[in-house]
């Protein structure tokens, strides 16, 4: 190979070299914000984090939502500006709500990039569909829930984040109540039985209980399943990262006869706990507005089982919240198909209803059975 062959050649090499160099300099100034917007409100979260993990001090002492500012987290390292770390972030802003419950946190982010990305709420994707007849949501003066047999109200909460160290669980969203907050019905039951009460009775002179919430073993064992107790399997039914998405909230503990025809929860509402639980549980009205089927007048009616979600077959009997006016001893209970009365000593499941935070975020999903809603 002659000289004038081997500079040619060698030319060509430097000049694919310095090409290259010059491309992916190009890229390093112009496009080497890769990040998706979902992965920066994960970076977010991860850095939110991580600066109230360095400064215990700062994380909020009461209940509530409190604001950390997105510069904050710039001004001292925990991540870079918004025009760092997206092509147009220069035109982003960010959002960081600290939301305290139960000594749990959970960190909302709300990225807003106008006319390209907007974190969306959860709550207003579901109030997206709303129907006036047939299977489908229902908007009841600000109040939202679901009713009928086949309805696309499936979700999973837990999977966001590191999904192999937390346990997500899967529910029924019942409603989207006037606060923001989200009804979520579990579907599993609590691995132990328990009483509703069973303390001596005087009428009964007996052990069969009073139904009176507020002196109630109910009451106690809502309390009580909400800590953490190795000793205890249920107290470990929820993860601290599925916790952290919920809201504690007073219970409607009103009595109803059985002739009560309301569905509007007017009755079991009119009287509120003193205190506020983490933990529900599935009260006549929420079970009979469910239903599709006109023959649900009173909750004894059997029809009330038709065209209803909430309705099964195949599952043992669990306790409701509400107790009867009929006498001091008995509260109603759940058979899958049926409301029922059960002296208040007998042992039964529990199955949670839960209440996800107004500003719970959606992930991806449509509610289908194989499509749940999933949240960020």
């Amino acid at each position: 190979m002659d000289n004038k062959k081997l500079i040619i050649i060698s030319s060509s090499v430097i000049g694919v070299i310095v090409l290259l160099l010059i491309v992916l300099w190009l890229i390093s100034i112009f496009g080497g914000k890769k990040l998706s917007y979902e992965q920066v409100e994960e970076k977010i979260v991860a850095s939110a984090e991580k600066y109230y993990k360095d400064n215990p001090t700062m994380l909020p002492t009461a209940d509530g939502d409190y604001t950390l500012s997105y510069q904050t987290l710039v001004d001292n390292n925990y991540i870079k500006p918004l025009s760092e770390l997206l092509k147009d972030g220069a035109n982003c802003s960010a959002k960081v709500t600290v939301n305290a419950q139960n000594s749990a946190y959970s960190y909302i982010v709300f990225l807003n990039c106008p006319g390209k990305y907007e974190t969306k709420e959860l709550k207003n994707i579901i109030t997206g569909s709303v129907v006036t007849s047939g299977d489908g949501l229902y908007n009841d003066n600000g109040t939202y829930y679901y009713k009928g047999e086949n309805v696309n109200n499936y979700i999973i909460i837990g999977m966001s984040g590191n999904e192999k160290k937390e346990k997500s669980v899967t529910g029924r969203i019942m409603s989207v109540e006037n606060d923001g907050t989200i009804k979520v019905r579990l579907d599993t039951k609590t691995e132990n039985t328990y009483v509703w009460d069973d303390r001596y009775n005087e009428t009964k002179v007996s052990n069969d209980g009073y139904n009176i919430f507020e002196k109630s073993r109910l009451k106690d064992t809502l309390k009580l399943l909400e800590t953490e107790n190795k000793d205890l399997s249920d107290t470990l039914l929820l993860s601290s990262k599925v916790k952290s998405k919920l809201v504690s909230k007073n219970l409607c503990i009103g009595i109803r006869k059985e002739t009560d025809t309301t569905k509007d929860g007017s009755t079991e509402c009119s009287v509120l706990s003193k205190d506020t639980y983490l933990f529900s549980l599935m009260t006549p009205y929420e079970y009979m507005r469910a239903s599709m089927d006109e023959n649900c007048k009173i909750l004894s009616d059997l029809s009330c089982s038709n065209y209803n979600y909430l309705s099964s077959s195949n599952q043992g009997s669990e306790w409701l919240l509400t107790a009867t006016d009929q006498n001091n001893y008995k509260s109603y209970s759940f058979t899958g198909t049926s409301l029922i009365l059960s002296k208040a000593s007998t042992f039964k499941r529990l199955r949670f209803i839960v209440s996800l935070n107004k500003h719970t975020f959606y992930k991806s999903g449509t509610g289908t059975s194989t499509d749940p809603y999933i949240i960020k």
